[in-house]
């Protein structure tokens, strides 16, 4: 019913001023198939989707270029599929997607596309950027069930740009450590993760506002696995800025760094333009993989971690 009520009201907000039987005209449909999409009398595919989008002057591609790095021709789905879902289990993949194992991997086969809610939960589901995504449609609050969202993500990009270390509180509260506490501790989180006590009770106050956290029997719980910055350029910048100077500071002051406790490595190498390109898509497939490897671990989490990476060329910087 989640993706269901988004669907409606997202067709409805990119349908705009036009009525309905503009749109079929302009769909080249003779009888009001948008009626039924918008109803939910009929799934509209993520194909047609598409080519609403494009009746509407919708660039999507740039749009999936943008959000997902998503180069590739907007025809294959079964290679958006990919994309989204990264290298994760088929199994786990249709459980949490509430969809069969057949209908997924006629997807990834490109036999018969998804539909536009099923593509709207894989984004949630997998990359967490749902908001994103459709911010670059559309104004999200015309979208329901996804305006309290948009608030609390708000109050997230905010915390994110005035106090970067934020998603590292937020990933602290998960630690068994902390879970085994049997009262918070205050000053516990900022000596792990080496911040300032102000910081610490600024951000614990911030995730609150957020609703990304909630205090219960005397501890903090987590309500959120996701904080991403994604589609906010100077929350972004903030968060890369904090990380890559820590990584600096550490570099500096450590003698002979552990390779597995903090690898460290640069490949500094010469390339065409098309080798770049391919690059950049392993760079998105790399942490849609990653995600599916965080995702699938069912032990309780002892420690955090920080995985950064950067292409960058000498020549712009």
């Amino acid at each position: 019913m989640y993706y269901a009520e988004i669907r409606r009201d997202l067709l409805i907000a990119m349908r705009g001023k036009l009525s309905q039987t503009q749109l079929n005209r302009k769909l080249g449909f003779k009888f009001n198939q948008v009626y039924r999409w918008e109803k939910g009398a009929s799934h509209i595919s993520w194909p047609d989707f598409l080519r609403l989008a494009k009746a509407r002057d919708h660039d999507m591609t740039r749009v999936l270029l943008s959000v997902f790095k998503f180069s590739a021709p907007l025809d294959r789905y079964d290679l958006f599929v990919r994309r989204l879902v990264g290298g994760s289990k088929v199994s786990e993949i249709a459980r949490l997607n509430g969809v069969s194992v057949f209908r997924l991997r006629r997807w990834l086969k490109g036999v018969s596309p998804p539909d536009l809610e099923d593509i709207l939960s894989l984004i949630d589901r997998h990359t967490h950027v749902l908001l994103v995504f459709i911010e670059m449609i559309t104004d999200v609050r015309l979208i329901g069930p996804l305006r309290k969202s948009f608030e609390e993500r708000h109050h997230e990009t905010h915390l994110l740009r005035n106090f970067p270390s934020s998603g590292a509180v937020l990933r602290a509260l998960e630690l068994s450590e902390y879970q085994n506490l049997c009262l918070h501790e205050p000053g516990w989180i900022s000596r792990k993760i080496r911040i300032s006590m102000e910081d610490e009770v600024a951000i614990l106050s911030g995730l609150l506002k957020a609703n990304l956290i909630r205090k219960r029997n005397g501890k903090f719980t987590t309500l959120s696995k996701s904080f991403d910055p994604q589609g906010d350029f100077e929350a972004g910048k903030a968060l890369r800025r904090y990380w890559l100077e820590r990584s600096l500071k550490y570099v500096t002051q450590t003698k002979s760094p552990s390779t597995r406790e903090a690898p460290i490595g640069q490949l500094v190498f010469s390339c065409s333009e098309e080798v770049k390109e391919k690059i950049v898509d392993r760079y998105s497939e790399f942490f849609s993989e990653i995600r599916g490897i965080i995702a699938s671990d069912e032990k309780a989490p002892d420690q955090i971690c920080v995985l950064g990476v950067q292409l960058l060329n000498p020549s712009k910087m």
